[in-house]
């Protein structure tokens, strides 16, 4: 059986169901689905520690790997203990280190750079984020030393790389979905939409959706509903559900309803994103609404999966019309299901790094 090494600079959390954790664990299972044996690296950075001398015996009992690849967490690599106390400064030098000297390919995924943007300035103490902000670039150079190839959620993120890294083989790896989608679906009199994500503003503002007439199901995490429920007053609509669902619950709210909302305000930020919900709604056969000026917009647009507006005022009147098109949006999220599984994106990986 092919071998490869999975690494991620933090303890993976099956309970936690962010995008975060939630792709390590896809990704994984789709390697062992395309056929590898998946030596990992993962854990605090004791553990860490303890499965690199397991690796070096493995290489040097003459174990070949046909590449490393990497995850990044959220938060700088030498930061990711819950002391965010780099205890061991060294460990990942020492890891990618001793796969570069046995001229093992490395890939990474860089997963986003919302340290760049205003948000994070704006939610951070200086003291804080100018620490962090430094260990956001080491990271960087190092992995201009290490890394043979950068994937990113979307090519757009490649400009606000630093120029040095550029010079490097970089690839989009968006996120997938494992979903087996075999029901027909038909329109529902009247329209169920419905919403998955964050809505703590201002990255994610949904007050659109207060004065909403047609049926809307709101999924969300309970704790971000805690501080916003007294600005939303969703409880006051009685054409909004709202759910703290994930898992196999979450599948059964996409199986009933018709149409996957994701309507942002602009934001520089969620321009050039690719969110996993999106992939989950492809492999549910669930069309999108979205608006226009994002990546996901074109996406949609040049697929044929939905349908774009300029704002949340058109959203009524669009859904007056859509069961004019809705089965051709359907016809052809079949058509690229199947194009969006987990398996394969790694497969690419594999393509791209497997010498």
């Amino acid at each position: 059986m092919s071998r490869l090494i999975f690494h991620v600079p933090f303890s993976i959390d099956t309970k936690r169901f962010s995008a975060s954790q939630i792709r390590p664990l896809k990704m994984i299972e789709a390697f062992k689905d395309i056929g590898y044996e998946v030596f990992l690296i993962s854990g605090s950075q004791k553990e860490r520690n303890l499965l690199l001398r397991e690796l070096e015996g493995e290489i040097n009992k003459g174990v070949k790997f046909d590449f490393f690849y990497s995850e990044s967490s959220t938060m700088p690599q030498m930061l990711t203990d819950k002391s965010h106390i780099p205890t061991f400064p060294l460990l990942e030098y020492k890891i990618f280190r001793l796969v570069k000297k046995n001229s093992i390919p490395i890939g990474l995924f860089y997963r986003d750079m919302h340290w760049k943007f205003d948000q994070y300035r704006n939610e951070t103490g200086f003291f804080k984020r100018s620490m962090a902000i430094f260990f956001y670039k080491l990271d960087l150079v190092f992995y201009n030393y290490f890394v043979d190839v950068i994937f990113l959620p979307s090519l757009l993120m490649k400009s606000y790389l630093p120029g040095y890294l550029h010079n490097k083989k970089i690839e989009a790896l968006p996120p997938g979905h494992s979903i087996i989608y075999s029901e027909e679906r038909t329109l529902s009199e009247p329209i169920k939409c419905m919403y998955v994500g964050g809505i703590k503003p201002p990255l994610y503002d949904l007050q659109m959706f207060s004065s909403f007439k047609y049926p809307l199901n709101i999924v969300c995490r309970i704790d971000e509903w805690e501080i916003m429920k007294d600005i939303y007053k969703w409880d006051e609509n009685e054409n909004i559900n709202l759910y703290h669902s994930s898992g196999l619950e979450l599948n059964n709210i996409y199986k009933n309803n018709d149409i996957f909302l994701l309507i942002w305000k602009p934001n520089l930020y969620l321009s050039f994103a690719m969110p996993m919900k999106i992939f989950e709604a492809i492999g549910n056969h669930i069309p999108i609404i979205t608006n226009e000026g994002t990546l996901v917009s074109q996406f949609v647009k040049d697929n044929g999966i939905g349908w774009v507006i300029k704002s949340a005022d058109e959203l009524p009147v669009l859904l007056k019309e859509i069961k004019l098109t809705y089965s051709d949006k359907i016809k052809n999220l079949k058509s690229i299901s199947k194009l969006h599984h987990w398996s394969n994106r790694a497969e690419k990986v594999k393509n791209c790094l497997k010498n």
